[in-house]
């Protein structure tokens, strides 16, 4: 039998919660997606990318995804059912809650997009020459300070510097009135669209960072300083979106992805684990009412692609209208912002 290539990204186990009905180890569940009419489908067929985890062939991943899957499970299903949490829950919440927001294609995408973003404004900027190192107001400062350290330069430097510093000077002018840093830069920019595949790149990073540890240790550190709890609601009113939790700071009410915020200031995090049933995490001395409808706004918002439910309603058919809104983790402009615009002549140390 060959190996698995339709990988899950939100794992069965974690769907099945959100069952509109079930036969034997089968369960459907309401799918909504962006501009699609929400319909009943199986949880076999949703989730899932073609080789998400890697190819079977090069890597192991979906293997040890699988076994990750096995363990959570069971207290996954449990935690739904009702009753109290014990001791052993509150090391393994943080651990499931820590794995399903890094395991996710709605992250992956997010981070994708962003890269892509910043590659596209590189290209750009190195295109039209505004990356020029020597266009920077003391790169002649900088060059003598450097080159004067040269043993080739540093007696001529050190003899006669209004002389070195002049002839510096004037190579700079000449360079630059050559047009041949210009021609660097769209050289370079034309190298990157040849050879870089922004998207296969961050998937490999994706798949290498959960092959090396599929439950993140740091993060589960800082969800392990909360305090957690089963809510449960009277009727099948939560959703799950495709990014699995949300989470806001301390001092701001917004929900975002957990990965989009400081995570040192983590206040409340929302995993819904069923219709009518949702991992809590609070931060000591924080006190925000849980709102299932607060909650599925977020997760609609936040959701790339998708949400699904146990039933179709009006209400989950207005949330299917903002599914997308708040979904990158950065706009484009503050992607923009992370690019300086002066290239620095030299990295940091180099001479």
């Amino acid at each position: 039998m060959g190996a698995t290539r339709g990988q899950h990204y939100l794992p069965q186990f974690l769907l099945k919660g959100f069952a509109s009905r079930t036969k034997e180890k089968k369960a459907w569940v309401y799918c909504f997606r962006r501009d699609a009419v929400g319909k009943e489908v199986s949880v076999r067929d949703i989730g899932k990318e073609a080789d998400f985890h890697g190819n079977p062939r090069d890597s192991d991943l979906e293997n040890r995804m699988a076994v990750v899957e096995s363990a959570f499970g069971p207290h996954v299903a449990r935690w739904r059912e009702g009753g109290f949490l014990s001791e052993a829950d509150e090391e393994l919440i943080p651990q499931f809650v820590g794995h399903l927001i890094v395991r996710t294609k709605s992250v992956r995408d997010a981070f994708a997009r962003g890269a892509q973003v910043l590659m596209d404004e590189l290209v750009q900027r190195l295109d039209g020459g505004e990356l020029n190192p020597l266009s920077q107001p003391d790169i002649e400062g900088e060059m003598v300070r450097r080159m004067s350290k040269n043993p080739r330069f540093a007696k001529f430097a050190r003899q006669r510097p209004r002389e070195f510093r002049a002839r510096i000077g004037a190579l700079l002018v000449e360079l630059n009135r050559s047009g041949k840093p210009l021609e660097w830069g769209q050289q370079l920019a034309k190298q990157a669209r040849e050879t870089v595949d922004v998207r296969t790149s961050i998937a490999q990073g994706h798949i290498k960072s959960l092959t090396k540890s599929q439950v993140p240790v740091e993060r589960v550190r800082i969800l392990r300083s909360m305090a957690w709890s089963i809510v449960r609601t009277n009727l099948a009113e939560m959703v799950l979106g495709d990014a699995g939790a949300v989470a806001r700071e301390i001092r701001d009410p917004q929900f975002k992805n957990p990965l989009a915020l400081d995570f040192g200031k983590l206040g409340l995090l929302c995993c819904p684990i069923g219709s009518n049933a949702a991992l809590v995490g609070r931060a000591v001395g924080l006190d925000h009412p849980f709102s299932a409808d607060e909650i599925n706004q977020a997760s609609a918002e936040l959701s790339r692609d998708f949400f699904v439910a146990s039933e179709r309603n009006q209400r989950f058919d207005d949330l299917q209208k903002i599914i997308g809104k708040r979904a990158d983790i950065m706009s484009a402009e503050e992607i923009r912002k992370l690019i300086p615009r002066e290239m620095p002549p030299f990295s940091e140390g180099s001479e």
